[in-house]
């Protein structure tokens, strides 16, 4: 077999979980927040949302205005299918930011001047002990990956230059994970999902609970089924309509053959 890996690199892969706070770091939190405006035109309402998100460095993910219903508008095609009789557009918007967290209320406060504040919602959680737990972990792999490079540089015997070789490979793809990790926790506490949804008077969004909503929620599921059972219905029934047309010969040529042969026995 292949030599063995030299004692320095035959430690478990995985790192240690220390946890350790490290001194003077502040807690680490991500933030997530949501604000129900209605406001009198989703259009200039929704302009006003990205000049405010420009100003404080925010990203617009993603963007939906129509008319329908909230959470699935449906695009307006035109200003005149969107207007009422004061010439606002109508209808629901709802816009996705990604705003940095060092200034979350301040965009809170900033976007409620659009409009009525129909609800305003902000949440957060600490993410300290497993961000600090990453970093930890990071660093120490970094000098796992360090150890087992030089011991390759050092390594002479072939077998152990490819026990080295597997080792770091699989080390260095450890090292990635826990980078991209910790990549994934930075950005979710250096930014904060900011959800702006956007009514019109007489638009505004109807939170169903209770009875009412499990009413709702199971005639849905039962019309989703027949729907579903329809679907395949529809699509067996041409062949099955084509393989009648086949098969109705072939069975009324098969029973007369079947006949036939049977009155021949009879009169043998």
């Amino acid at each position: 077999g292949a030599p063995p890996v030299p004692s320095a690199v035959t430690g478990p892969a995985q790192v240690s979980k220390s946890g350790a706070a490290v001194v003077g770091a502040g807690p680490k939190l991500t933030k997530s927040a949501s604000l129900d405006l209605q406001v009198k035109n989703i259009d200039a309402a929704a302009a006003q949302v990205r000049t405010i998100a420009t100003g404080l460095q925010a990203q617009v993910l993603s963007e939906q205005i129509g008319t329908g219903s909230p959470g699935g508008p449906v695009p307006l095609q035109s200003k005149s299918n969107a207007q009422g009789r004061s010439g606002a557009a109508t209808g629901f918007g709802t816009l996705t930011l990604s705003v940095p967290s060092g200034t979350l209320e301040a965009a809170l406060d900033q976007l409620t001047r659009i409009g009525t504040v129909l609800q305003r919602n902000m949440s957060s959680q600490d993410v300290t002990t497993q961000y600090v737990d990453t970093e930890s972990r990071l660093k120490t792999m970094r000098a796992s990956v360090e150890r087992v490079r030089a011991l390759m540089a050092q390594a002479k015997d072939i077998g152990q230059v490819v026990a080295l070789e597997g080792e770091l490979s699989q080390r260095e793809a450890d090292l990635e994970s826990l980078e991209s990790q910790l990549g994934a926790l930075k950005n979710s506490v250096e930014r904060s999902t900011l959800t702006v949804s956007l009514s019109t008077p007489g638009n505004e969004p109807v939170t169903h609970t209770g009875f009412v909503a499990g009413l709702r929620s199971g005639w849905d599921a039962f019309t989703a089924s027949v729907t579903g059972l329809l679907t395949a219905i529809g699509a067996v029934l041409p062949f099955a309509v084509f393989l009648a047309l086949v098969a109705a010969p072939l069975v009324w040529w098969w029973r007369r053959r079947s006949h036939a042969g049977s009155v021949r026995e009879v009169r043998q």
